[in-house]
């Protein structure tokens, strides 16, 4: 019985891992490096880009039958200035895409949203 309860537990932990949008495991050949998500403005920490090429990739979920805005800024803390803007999205109900960039460097991310909830994953090709 006991490794009956072992068994199924792995089994179920297998499961969600696989399950899980963040996880670590090569998707589609890319690997998500880091991830945020959150509702509303959020700056994230800076983090350090090692390939010359990564996505962003993003996914929305509307709140609000009213509109909505979506909008993920790439900072350089370098130049203390706006790099790029990734995704300007606004008034789509339920969607998902990628953004790809093709530089390294130090980064961080500002995100503006408004009536959804957001998730950000920055993934680099799997090996």
């Amino acid at each position: 019985m006991r490794y009956i309860k072992t068994f199924l537990f792995t089994v179920l932990l297998f499961s969600f891992f696989l399950a899980n949008p963040f996880n670590s495991l090569a998707q589609d050949g890319w690997e998500t490096v880091t991830a945020f998500q959150g509702n509303g403005l959020q700056t994230t920490h800076p983090i350090t880009i090692l390939e010359d090429e990564w996505r962003l990739k993003w996914e929305v979920t509307s709140k609000s039958q009213y509109g909505n805005v979506f909008q993920v800024y790439l900072y350089d803390p370098e130049k203390n200035g706006l790099s790029e803007v990734l995704v300007n999205i606004s008034n789509q109900s339920n969607t998902s895409s990628t953004t790809y960039v093709y530089r390294s460097g130090e980064y961080y991310f500002k995100i503006n949203s408004a009536n959804v909830d957001w998730k950000i994953m920055i993934q680099y090709p799997s090996d």
